[in-house]
Formats: C-alpha cells, sequence, structure tokens
C-alpha cells in the first residue's frame, strides 16, 4: 500500500514517477473522467477498507474530495466509457 504514482508515456514507451497521493492505498479502482484522474477505495497498509476517493488535476495535484464511494470498496475496478 504505497501513495506512489507512475505514469507510463505510450509515446515515449517510458515510465516516470507522478506526484504522490495524499493517502497510501493499493486494490483501488482508478477512472480517467474529463481532464480529471480518480481513486476509488482501497486497502490502508494497516488492512482497513477505504471509503474515500482522491481525484487529481493538472496543476492543482491530488485532493480527497469530498464524495465518498458507494460503501468500502477493494480490489475492484472502475471504467468510463464516454459517448460523442
Amino acid at each position: 500500500m504505497v501513495p506512489s504514482v507512475e505514469i507510463y508515456d505510450p509515446r515515449l514507451g517510458t515510465w516516470m514517477s507522478g506526484e504522490p497521493m495524499k493517502q497510501s492505498r493499493g486494490y483501488s479502482a482508478t477512472a480517467v473522467v474529463g481532464e480529471s484522474i480518480y481513486v476509488i477505495g482501497g486497502l490502508t497498509d494497516n488492512k482497513e477498507v477505504l471509503d474515500t476517493i482522491e481525484r487529481y488535476r493538472e496543476g492543482e495535484g491530488w485532493e480527497i474530495t469530498q464524495s465518498n464511494s458507494v460503501g468500502k470498496r477493494t480490489f475492484a475496478s472502475a471504467i468510463v466509457f464516454r459517448t460523442d
């Protein structure tokens, strides 16, 4: 369970470190909506299941949102579909 973030650039085929999240977590779900990245739920170092959501916005960094996930979640996945 870590706060670290790794970013893959498919154009360069390389990985780089990103700004760490506010809270260490593992086994969380992640989704991209518009210009934001959301990390939902997960598990802490103490094996506590989280009900928080962190959001990343370019230029603003990570913040724990006012929204909570629907109950405590771990070992989850998130998919966002866009219809145009």
